[in-house]
């Protein structure tokens, strides 16, 4: 039976004080008991716009003592637009939040305010009120060298280091994110043969937003992860869930968890884990700490795809995007297909003069006499006595 999700309370968390208005409080539990059970809102989501309102009602309550910071009006109920563009744009700036950060702030305003006015006949406060405007930024993608030293860094002996190795993989061959990496279960494993005659693996993940999408694996990633089911010391870690499923990714040394109760979703794999065991194995192999972080390695997924020229369609819904602007984003991180057309397009190559034809030279000479990147990596044998990564 599944839990019902708690409708977030101001009596709970970070509870105000008594001194906000009943009927305010009362107004917004209905808005997002609503918005939790009619509009089908994640209770996380829900969480922060209750902490964002909680805080315009004490706001109210308690105005800051700088008058270009304060309130001009008295009821959290009946604001104006002045009060409510001063509270998501000075008053959160102020407060150190960026312009981005303050976007689910005014989508909180903008969304309890239209519910109100809709019930109580009010004329609605915040029809005018606008999301701030900010600059795109690139993803930051781990790239392909580092991924294939992160590859080789997990200790493929123990059962802790297949473990690691086929997390990795899954990020960089299924472009996972780490919410839905560490929800798999092993129900959510789908083996089948495809019209050559080889296994193939489809993995069903859960992720942004609840949606779920069934992702194809790259075979590496199958195979790494086959031998992590198939270790010895997994089939002894007591991973089953009450419905007959098991965890599919354990943790193995939890400190906090006493050990009768070390067993079932107990055992699962955190997100926080994911970030320490990557930034441990990118310390160790001296990766960039830029991109010793799980979303680096799913970014690198995506330019990949962008590299290939996969249609856009498809990219988006490999990557599980809901909106093709943020897949089409990965096209400026195809930073080889791009140089590619560079090389052949821009007006100095094609521009005959002793200075260029200079340069162009001495650029062939130092090509041949670097080293020839990397290929693809190779399963070996890591040296004995290396220290594998906590889990």
């Amino acid at each position: 039976m599944s839990k019902k999700p708690r409708v977030p309370q101001f009596h709970s968390g970070n509870a105000p004080g008594p001194f906000l208005p009943a009927d305010y409080v009362a107004a917004v539990d209905s808005w997002l008991d609503w918005l939790l059970h009619n509009a089908g809102r994640q209770a996380s989501t829900v969480e922060k716009y209750r902490g964002h309102l909680v805080r315009f009602g004490e706001w109210y309550a308690a105005p800051p003592a700088a008058p270009h910071l304060a309130p001009q009006g008295a009821d959290p109920l009946r604001p104006g637009l002045d009060d409510l563009e001063r509270f998501a744009g000075p008053v959160a700036h102020a407060a150190g939040i960026g312009a981005r950060a303050r976007r689910p702030i005014v989508s909180a305003l903008r969304g309890f305010f239209a519910w109100h006015s809709s019930r109580a006949g009010l004329p609605n406060p915040a029809a005018a009120l606008t999301q701030p405007r900010f600059g795109v930024r690139l993803p930051r993608a781990m790239p392909l060298q580092q991924a294939e030293r992160l590859m080789m860094a997990p200790d493929l002996e123990k059962m802790t280091g297949l473990r690691d190795a086929a997390m990795f993989a899954l990020l960089l061959g299924a472009g996972l994110r780490v919410s839905g990496l560490c929800a798999l279960n092993e129900s959510d494993l789908f083996w089948s043969v495809d019209e050559h005659g080889a296994d193939r693996l489809t993995v069903r993940t859960v992720e942004k937003g609840a949606r779920e999408r069934l992702v194809p694996v790259a075979n590496e990633a199958a195979m790494l992860l086959r031998a992590y089911l198939g270790h010895p010391d997994l089939a002894a870690i007591p991973r089953q869930l009450p419905n007959g499923d098991a965890v599919l990714f354990v943790t193995v040394n939890n400190q906090v968890i006493q050990p009768c109760d070390y067993h079932g979703e107990a055992r699962r794999m955190t997100r926080r884990a994911v970030w320490f065991l990557l930034a441990g194995y990118g310390k160790r192999a001296g990766l960039d700490p830029r991109y010793t972080h799980p979303h680096a390695l799913r970014h690198l997924w995506g330019a990949e795809m962008a590299e290939d020229d996969v249609p856009i369609l498809q990219h988006q819904a490999l990557m599980g995007q809901s909106d093709p602007k943020s897949t089409a984003i990965y096209a400026h991180l195809a930073t080889r297909k791009l140089r590619r057309v560079v090389d052949q397009s821009n007006p100095l190559g094609k521009m005959r003069a002793p200075l260029l034809d200079s340069l162009r030279s001495i650029h062939r000479a130092t090509a041949r006499a670097a080293p020839t990147p990397s290929g693809p990596p190779t399963v070996q044998k890591p040296k004995r006595g290396e220290r594998d990564t906590p889990g």
